[in-house]
């Protein structure tokens, strides 16, 4: 059966210049998340930007063609980001360091590459709250769906 993994990611509490913007927002690292011992350190660990409407339409990528890229975030609604592994996000990380995932902070990456953190494509909404089951020829695991927040901004926060 697929391990469902209770996290919800969060904004940054942190005050930060640029937190959210309309085409960036900055997430709590899921540190000490990925600690089950049925997740290998070998595994990928994928964030997924999704309208929140996508959400329902979203499958587990079968191979790495099917991995959604940001530019086709207008037909499918969603991609796939910041890939990495649980080494990443141990639980035992040094305290008094700053922690977050900056969704949508590298202008410089090309579109159609996979796993692209590219400037948000529009200011959403994206999450909502529910687990979806996902599995995979190699793999199974769980999805949750999270709270809906635009990334709307003040003038304030989306200096950046």
């Amino acid at each position: 059966a697929p391990e469902l993994i209770s996290y919800v990611p969060q904004l940054s509490n942190d005050t930060l210049a640029g937190r959210l913007t309309q085409s960036t927002f900055t997430l709590e690292q899921p540190l000490g998340q990925f600690s089950s011992h049925n997740i290998s350190d070998w595994d990928t660990i994928w964030l997924v930007v999704a309208l929140s409407n996508a959400t329902q339409s979203f499958t587990a990528p079968q191979t790495n063609q099917d991995i959604s890229a940001p530019a086709n975030f207008s037909q499918r609604g969603y991609y796939l980001t910041l890939r990495a592994n649980r080494g990443l996000y141990q639980g035992d990380q040094a305290r008094g360091q700053l922690h977050v995932l900056r969704v949508g902070n590298d202008t410089h990456c090309q579109p159609t590459k996979i796993g692209c953190n590219h400037p948000l494509p529009g200011p959403g909404p994206y999450n909502s709250c529910r687990s979806t089951s996902l599995s995979g020829p190699e793999e199974t695991g769980s999805v949750r769906r999270y709270t809906t927040h635009h990334t709307f901004s003040t003038p304030a926060e989306g200096a950046s």
